[in-house]
């Protein structure tokens, strides 16, 4: 979604090789999901489907706000506008606060590892096109379907096999396109 909503969005043009990169990534995921079977599981693939879409904007503006502002910047306020709306869902539905100390150790190394990893996405954004920094999360579905085989067996069809495979392909390049356009200009 960050390749196909950059040029809008970011004014960063994609050209031909790019499109037929993102046309790759999107067959695959489409194999990959496997549409004609388990036709009852398609709130799951609208559930997975926004939360690409919602990522790819929050990258989007996170790039966008990165122009302008250092990392610090763009991660405080990430972290403020996420800190206010889950206060918003907790106090609607209640939250449970922990008391053992094992849990907040964990809370503050997830917290440490969130805001290093925010501050890195915010400088990668910075400084390389959002199409080819986006790149590395095409292998998020690839790594699912793997970490599915390794912790719970579950063998992936043939057609997903196909649809990883597209969806590498794509993902590595894509950068490549991305690169070789940034040095002929």
């Amino acid at each position: 979604f960050v390749a196909a909503l950059g040029p809008w969005l970011l004014g960063q043009r994609n050209d031909w090789l790019n499109w037929l990169a993102i046309g790759g990534a999107v067959t695959g995921m489409a194999l990959l999901c496997q549409p004609g079977e388990a036709a009852t599981d398609s709130m799951g693939r609208l559930m997975g489907l926004a939360s690409g879409l919602l990522a790819a904007l929050a990258y989007l503006m996170i790039a966008r706000a990165g122009r302008s502002n250092s990392p610090s910047t763009v991660v405080f306020y990430f972290c403020l506008v996420s800190v206010l709306c889950h206060g918003v869902l907790f106090v609607w539905t209640g939250i449970e606060i922990p008391t053992g100390k094992a849990a907040w150790g964990w809370m503050l190394a997830a917290g440490i590892a969130g805001t290093l990893a925010q501050n890195y996405l915010t400088r990668s954004y910075q400084l390389a096109p959002a199409v080819l920094v986006s790149a590395v999360g095409y292998t998020a579905p690839v790594l699912s379907l793997v970490l599915g085989l390794l912790l719970f067996d579950k063998v992936p069809q043939p057609l997903a096999l196909l649809g990883c495979g597209l969806i590498l392909l794509s993902g590595v390049a894509l950068p490549f396109f991305s690169v070789r356009r940034l040095t002929k200009t």
